[in-house]
């Protein structure tokens, strides 16, 4: 996990923190500023100075690969487990919601947002986006949707509730609740088709992270950011955070990098 200040870049590893894993997938910000932190050995919470960890030997986290991270409304943080299904903490409480227990397709879940309804929007490795409106399951695929490929790798929803989705291998969706939008390396410079992260700045511009580098699209124009023209440390970008001060958080598989610049728009030295 790295951390970048438009000037110099902070490295957050297991050799100089308790950071559970260097693969770090998912980073969300709540509204304390703590960072959440999910790895390939668990949840991590840090709040600038302290860490804790989180994992299935210490809590009810049903596995250690953490996929996905989002915080609802209430401040519970929804938690999607690659091997292990949904999970909801409370801070005390843990619910386990899998395709025994719920209608959850599959518990091979890769990724998770939550809409302004408090809905959550899953992505599944093999079965396709999911809607849980805490009754409710509702399932796209590429068969009943225009939904490009039915392994979702990540989702973000922006300001006007239209939902982005990337896919494994396929690029990436919009999906504004009618019509599905799809971006591509042949359709707009969308640096790799194999999406990891998507993220939102306070200009409503879309930060994509994928196998081939940092991508930001402001609806028009697209700006790619690679190891050959920034200081990225790895061109495979998995996870994208921005905080209440527009600070970007950018985790790759060397390690996590952050801005602090609060008017920062872009990341080139």
């Amino acid at each position: 996990m790295v951390k970048y200040n438009n000037s110099s870049w902070i490295a957050y590893k297991t050799s100089n923190s308790d950071l559970p894993s260097r693969n770090v997938k998912r980073i969300v910000i709540d509204k304390h500023d703590n960072k959440w932190i999910g790895t390939a050995e668990g949840l991590a919470q840090f709040d600038g100075s302290n860490w804790t960890i989180y994992n299935a030997s210490n809590s009810n986290l049903p596995e250690n690969y953490i996929q996905d991270i989002a915080i609802d409304n209430k401040n519970n943080k929804w938690i999607a487990v690659y091997f292990g299904g949904l999970a909801k903490f409370d801070g005390a409480k843990w619910t386990i919601y899998k395709t025994s227990n719920s209608g959850l397709p599959s518990s091979y879940l890769y990724a998770l947002a939550i809409d302004k309804n408090d809905r959550i929007w899953l992505g599944t490795a093999n079965k396709g986006l999911v809607v849980f409106d805490s009754l409710q399951w509702i399932v796209y695929n590429s068969s009943n949707s225009g939904l490009p490929y039915d392994y979702v790798t990540s989702i973000a929803i922006d300001n006007q509730d239209n939902k982005w989705i990337g896919t494994y291998g396929y690029g990436l969706a919009k999906f504004n609740g009618n019509q599905w939008t799809v971006y591509n390396t042949s359709n707009s410079n969308l640096p790799n088709n194999y999406i990891n992260a998507i993220a939102f700045d306070k200009l409503n511009n879309i930060w994509i992270g994928s196998n081939g580098g940092l991508a930001k699209f402001d609806g028009i124009q697209w700006t790619v950011y690679k190891t050959s023209n920034s200081s990225l440390p790895s061109n495979y970008v998995v996870a994208i955070s921005i905080e209440s001060f527009n600070n970007k958080w950018i985790g790759t598989y060397s390690g996590m990098a952050k801005n602090r610049r609060c008017k920062l728009d872009d990341l080139r030295q």
